[in-house]
């Protein structure tokens, strides 16, 4: 029993490891000053525009759409 909570233990250290590595990376990449510093370009890319509607009111147009 106790070798099988050794690995399960090592198996939960792993995984827990990968996950915090990827959050940790997907941190950096959207964070503004790191990608500055590095040169990163960015990785998605919104534009926002108002656009005149026919009734003469004004709507929020995101380009792609979201």
């Amino acid at each position: 029993m106790s070798y099988v909570d050794y690995v399960n233990g090592l198996v939960i250290e792993g995984i827990t490891h990968g996950i915090s590595g990827s959050m940790r990376y997907l941190a950096d990449q959207i964070n503004i000053k790191y990608n500055a510093i590095h040169g990163n370009p960015p990785i998605f890319e919104i534009r926002v525009d108002l656009e005149d509607l026919d009734n003469g009111k004004r709507t929020v147009v995101f380009d792609p759409t979201i």
